[in-house]
Formats: structure tokens, C-alpha cells, sequence
């Protein structure tokens, strides 16, 4: 699901799920649905909007369809909110994710052995990256076992334990020793939608039925692209050469081999799963009844699996389609981009703008997730840890033993192992909207308990050479304070000054291609106003309570080695859990260092 921008009713391009147009002061919505046994999708044709309905499958045909959502408001974001809300009452085919709960898993830093090892991944070779963590006095607390653990033979699951040459001690041992030794708290397996890249083997799994990939007739499917994939190009959509080479196997109850993998990964000791390739469903639905059949199938089976071994913890991967999306319980963390690709440069502002986009309509139906990152991948990685500092969602690398950047990664982790997550998904600002990345700066805006976070990105990518991007940003750009009368302080992470300003006030900014730049907006009450831990990306995200009261300040706090905040005044005392504290007032900024990582409360007296 790419974003596309433009002016002209002839650029929608094929296989459009969401429709955003702005007239005026005017937003108007087109989401085409997913009803019975059929999906629709936008295009245009000879310079006219088109709706396009399939079932995925030639034997399941209708003449009466439920096709397209419209609806209109002067407010985008309240505009989606409303149209999820709608058509979750209207179909009742969905749940959407404010009605579910956050995971656990999303408290804790994670890390992710896909990037670090693709598919030779094995026990020795987590355990010592685990180890460095350690070494340098961090500790994931959620892990995920990715592509290459699993018993396979030809790009086909032969059975449900651990590659036995990879993981000696079997997939319970390796667990239970990644447990024990690192306090890990949640450990993930990686799985496709149909155990493995092309499902199981007929051998080993005689429960199973073949299904062929099909990519649909309307695609330029065949073409071929650097690494040996064929591309479609109006689907921008990309299949590995050696999985459109085999034969796909696909369980033939989705019920009963979920609850059977399930069981034995519980058992093992997992905790949740990273289940890939959803939206491949789409051209293999032809043989069980057709694409969206599939999709509600696949769900059913694996989400009351999930549900009944991991408490809903998962993470549902390549899964931006409306399919999925209408017919989805909202648990979980769903991914809302293609995948992190470190060595494809052009791709690394397209990654946080795709995100940002595709939160605003993904966002209103289920709990955005941005995706993995690289920590050494120089101004790349500050680039992708700031936003994933900021979105909301679970935050994980993918780092290789001795490749970890870990002062980047203790900007976004806590010393127990925890992250300062804003409280929802975040949203691209208004006037970044309907902008070109590759000519303007993005502005992206979320909240934490007390206040907001602002973040400003060069997504611009150009071949021959550096392009900075110039622009504007003010608190308004966070469209909940766009007509605040308050005083706010603006913190800015990268040289940690401050200055006071209104809703109204405006500044210029020039980054360079990847640069980013953050922003905690704190309002000013009794003359003081919070800021957090100056060293983290979310500094106002280590907030859990504020009081502010005449001549008195409260600050719950979790976890910081500094606290910071704006004051228009010396305190006369500052206390930290009721004991009397040194602190620095310069310049109107309130500075307390802890030996340790401070968990409690701060109270200054005035």
C-alpha cells in the first residue's frame, strides 16, 4: 500500500483502497469495502473514478455488490476515526483496535534476528548478540525468532520444531535458555500465513490441499528486478523467484493446523507470533473460494489460536489489504509499510513516509507497526529510530553481533528494558498530508500522558547527490493545539534548547536528505512545564503523571537517568521520593542527574 499524491482524477492509480480528496477546506473519503464473498478497489479510467469487484475466484460470482464508503468533514483525522467506526457497525465483519487491548510485548525494546542473519539463523548466533546487549547494560525484553528457524526442506514446512543442526536442544531448549540467561520476556516465532514461504510439505502434512499463486490478469506480472524477483508493476507488488518456482501446499483448515502449531510453540515456550506474507491470500484464493474467503478463513483460524496459546499476542506482517483490514479482530500490531530494506537507500524515506501515511488509514482500524530497523546504518539509523521513537508502535532492530550502534539504541530504551511509547499511532501533520516527499519535509505529531511530540523528516531521496529540504514547523502542526491559547515550551532533541512560544508562532528548519529533527511540546502551567529525559528521542514519553498545582510541581517518572523542565523560577527544595535532591536552574531549565535509573516521583517546591 504506497501512498500516491497528486491533482489529477486520471493519476489514481490501480488497485486504490483508500481515496483522500481535499477541496478547499473540504476532506472527502472513498474507502471501497470488502462485503460477502468480494473486495473492491478504486482506479481511474479515461479520466473518470472506477470501482473494480472481485471475489478471487471464478466459481463465486454476484450481480449486487456493496462497493464504496463516502463521507465528507473539515477535519481528515476525525474524518477516518468516523468512517472505520461506520463501516465496523455497518459490515460487522471487524473490530477496530481501540476497542483491543496494547500487547505487553509493545512495552519492551525489541530485537529481530531477520536482518541480522536471514534465514542461518540459529541459537549460538542470538545468544551472543544477547549477549553484547547485555555487555552494554541493555536487555531486550521481547525477541523475535524470525525466517530460518524452522524445520523446512525446499522452501516447504516439514514440521513444527526447530532446525535441529541450528538449535541442538530443540526449540523449547534454545527458549528456555534465551530466558533464563537475558530476562527476556517475550520471545516470538516467525511463520507465513501458511507455515512457510510455500507452505507444507504434502509429505509431511497429509492434512494439506495445493493452491496456485496467480497474480491477477489485470497486473503485469513476469517482469524481472535486480535480485531475481518478478515484479508487478501497477501492484508494485514483488514475488521471490524461488517461491514462484515451487508448489504451494496450504492447510486445509486454517482452524486446526493454527491451533496445532500454536499449541506446540506455546508449549516450547513462545509467547507470541510474527505470521508473514498475508496478502499473498489474494492469488491463492482461487481453489477456497475465492480471495476474501481465504483471508476470513486464515483469520479465524489463526486469531482464536492466537487468542487461546499467546493472550492475542502478534504481529500480522504484509498485510496492507483491505481484505485484511475488514476482517480483522484489531488485536495484535499489524505493519504498515513494505519491509526495512538497509541496503536500498532510495527506499529509507519512502519507509517513514509510507508509514505515516498509511497510519492515518490503517491507524483507524488497527495499531500501526513500522517496522524493524538497522542501528548502524549511519544518518539512516537516527533517521528510522527517531520515527520509530514517535509512532506509537512496537520499537525493535535487527542488528548482526558487534554491528549494534548502542548510544543510538539507548535514545529510544530504558534501563529496564522498557520504551517510552506515545499513547496512539502517529499522524502525518495537515499540510504534509498531500506533500511529495521528494520535495517537501514531513512532519509527523503524536502524544504522550502530558504532552506532544513533533518530528520533522527529509524523506527526499536523489541519486547524484545530497538534497537538503527547507520548510516551516510551529505547535500548530499538531493539530489538536492548532488553535491553543496556551504558552508552550518546544524542547529540541538534537541540541536540547527550549524556547517559549504560542500555537501560532512559526520557525524555519533545513535538514539534509535523512535528516530529522524532534520536538517536545510541553504546556506551560504556574510558569513550569515538564520536558522528561533530555537523552531519549520520546523525552516527555517517561511522564506518567503531572500535577501542577500553586507553588507546588508533582512529576511521576519512569525510569530516567535525567530529568529536565522548564521553570520560571528556581524551586526552593526539590524532592525525589520525598528525599531532598540536588538540582541546576540556568536559563530558566531545571536539571536533576540520577546515579541510577529513577523510578517515583519528583516534587519541586516553589
Amino acid at each position: 500500500m504506497v501512498p500516491k499524491v497528486g491533482i489529477r482524477q486520471q493519476n489514481i492509480p490501480e488497485e486504490t483502497q483508500m481515496l483522500l480528496v481535499k477541496t478547499g477546506n473540504l476532506y472527502t473519503v472513498y474507502i471501497p469495502l470488502v462485503a460477502g464473498g468480494f473486495r473492491a478497489a478504486l482506479f481511474s479510467k479515461n479520466g473518470t473514478l472506477q470501482v473494480r469487484v472481485e471475489s478471487g475466484s471464478p466459481a463465486v460470482t454476484g450481480k449486487t455488490f456493496d462497493l464504496v464508503y463516502m463521507n465528507q468533514s473539515d477535519n481528515p483525522y476525525e474524518l477516518l476515526d468516523t468512517a472505520a467506526l461506520d463501516l465496523q457497525e455497518e459490515l460487522g465483519t471487524f473490530r477496530i483496535a481501540d476497542d483491543a487491548r496494547r500487547p505487553e510485548f509493545m512495552a519492551f525494546y525489541g530485537w529481530c534476528s531477520w536482518n541480522a542473519f536471514y534465514q542461518d539463523v540459529s541459537a549460538e548466533k542470538i545468544e551472543r548478540v544477547l549477549e553484547n546487549f547485555a555487555a552494554h547494560g541493555l536487555c531486550p525484553g521481547f525477541v523475535i525468532m524470525d525466517g530460518g528457524w524452522q524445520e523446512a526442506s525446499k522452501w516447504h514446512l516439514t514440521g513444527l520444531n526447530a532446525d535441529a543442526s541450528k538449535f541442538p536442544d530443540g526449540l523449547g531448549g534454545a527458549i528456555q535458555n534465551i530466558k533464563r540467561r537475558f530476562d527476556v520476556e517475550h520471545l516470538f516465532l516467525w511463520q507465513t500465513y501458511n507455515g512457510f514461504w510455500c507452505g507444507l510439505d504434502p509429505e509431511q502434512f497429509s492434512d494439506s490441499r495445493r493452491t496456485d499463486m496467480e497474480p491477477p490478469g489485470r497486473l503485469l506480472s513476469g517482469q524481472q528486478i535486480e535480485d531475481g524477483s518478478r515484479f508487478d508493476t501497477n501492484s508494485q507488488t514483488f514475488y521471490p523467484e524461488h517461491v514462484l518456482d515451487q508448489a504451494f501446499w496450504c492447510p486445509a483448515s486454517f482452524e486446526t493446523f493454527y491451533d496445532e502449531y500454536h499449541r506446540t510453540s506455546a508449549a516450547a515456550g513462545a509467547d507470541g507470533v510474527k505470521i508473514d506474507a498475508i496478502t499473498w491470500i489474494e492469488i491463492c484464493g482461487k481453489e477456497f473460494g475465492g480471495r476474501v474467503a481465504m483471508m476470513r478463513e486464515f483469520l479465524r483460524g489463526a486469531e482464536k489460536s492466537a487468542r487461546r496459546y499467546f493472550d492475542d499476542q502478534v504481529i500480522w506482517c504484509s498485510s496492507c489489504s483491505n481484505d485484511f483490514l475488514f476482517n480483522s479482530s484489531g488485536e495484535g500490531v499489524v505493519r504498515t509499510s513494505t519491509d526495512f530494506f538497509p541496503d536500498k537507500p532510495e527506499t529509507h524515506g519512502l519507509h517513514i513516509y509510507a508509514n505515516a501515511i498509511n497510519s492515518l488509514f490503517m491507524g483507524a482500524f488497527i495499531r500501526p507497526d513500522w517496522d524493524m530497523f538497522q542501528s548502524a546504518l549511519g544518518k539512516a539509523s537516527n533517521f528510522h529510530a527517531a520515527s520509530r521513537a514517535i509512532s506509537g508502535g512496537p520499537v525493535y532492530s535487527t542488528d548482526a553481533f558487534g554491528e549494534e550502534n548502542f548510544e543510538l539504541i539507548k535514545k529510544l530504551v530504558l534501563p529496564d528494558g522498557t520504551v517510552p511509547l506515545c499513547e496512539t499511532h502517529a499522524l502525518p501533520a495537515l499540510d504534509s498530508l498531500f506533500a511529495d516527499p521528494q520535495q517537501s519535509l514531513i512532519k509527523i505529531f503524536n502524544h504522550n500522558k502530558t504532552g506532544y511530540v513533533l518530528g520533522i523528516f527529509n524523506a527526499a531521496y536523489e541519486e547524484a547527490g545530497e538534497a537538503d529540504r527547507s520548510g516551516s514547523y510551529a505547535v500548530a502542526d499538531v493539530y489538536p493545539l492548532r488553535n491553543s491559547s496556551a504558552d508552550f515550551v518546544m524542547y529540541r532533541h538534537s541540541d536540547q534548547t527550549t524556547q517559549r512560544v504560542t500555537a501560532f508562532d512559526s520557525f524555519d528548519i533545513t535538514l539534509p536528505v535523512l535528516g530529522c529533527e524532534l520536538f517536545v511540546l510541553s504546556e506551560i502551567k504556574d510558569g513550569f512545564a515538564p520536558i522528561g529525559d533530555p537523552g531519549l528521542f520520546n523525552s516527555g514519553g517517561v511522564i506518567q503523571h503531572w500535577d501542577s498545582r500553586t507553588g507546588v510541581q508533582v512529576v511521576d517518572l519512569k525510569g530516567i537517568m535525567e530529568f529536565c523542565a522548564y521553570s520560571e523560577s528556581a524551586p526552593r527544595k526539590l524532592l525525589a521520593n520525598g528525599a531532598v535532591v540536588d538540582f541546576e536552574w540556568d536559563s530558566m531549565m531545571i536539571r536533576v542527574k540520577f546515579v541510577e535509573a529513577f523510578f517515583g516521583t519528583v516534587e519541586l517546591i516553589f
